[in-house]
């Protein structure tokens, strides 16, 4: 399967989906930021574009991944396109260093991401995404 036939694919399920959670009466529909996984933010853009009353959001968001001033654009962005829609729930890695540097490595190994690098999780560098997200 090429790439725009994967893609294409991946587009109608997911607008099938989130169009059937709709339909059979969900409130909420919400979407992982995990390494490996479709990145939240297009997915709910294509949800928001798809549905029309349900909520769209995301389980923790991986703050410490983001920039923050970008995640708040972004955040703001798509609700705006969903119509005030949109729920998120920002967070920061939690574990020992080490425990975070064995899902990293996980992540790397598993998925084949080289371009990933660890960040200390930082509660300093964590309230400036709280306060552009208010």
């Amino acid at each position: 399967m090429s790439f725009a036939s994967a893609s294409a694919w991946l587009h109608a399920n997911w607008v099938e989906k989130v169009r059937r959670a709709e339909a059979l009466g969900y409130d909420v529909l919400s979407v992982p930021d995990h390494l490996g996984l479709i990145a939240p933010f297009p997915a709910l853009s294509l949800a928001a574009e798809a549905t029309e009353r349900i909520t769209l959001g995301t389980f923790v968001l991986n703050t410490p991944f983001f920039n923050p001033v970008l995640l708040a654009r972004d955040v703001a962005a798509l609700d705006r396109f969903s119509g005030g829609r949109i729920r998120t729930a920002p967070g920061v890695l939690i574990g020992t260093h080490q425990e975070i540097a064995d899902r990293v490595r996980e992540c790397r190994e598993r998925y084949g991401i080289t371009y990933f690098t660890l960040m200390e999780p930082d509660m300093d560098a964590f309230a400036p995404v709280i306060e552009l997200l208010r």
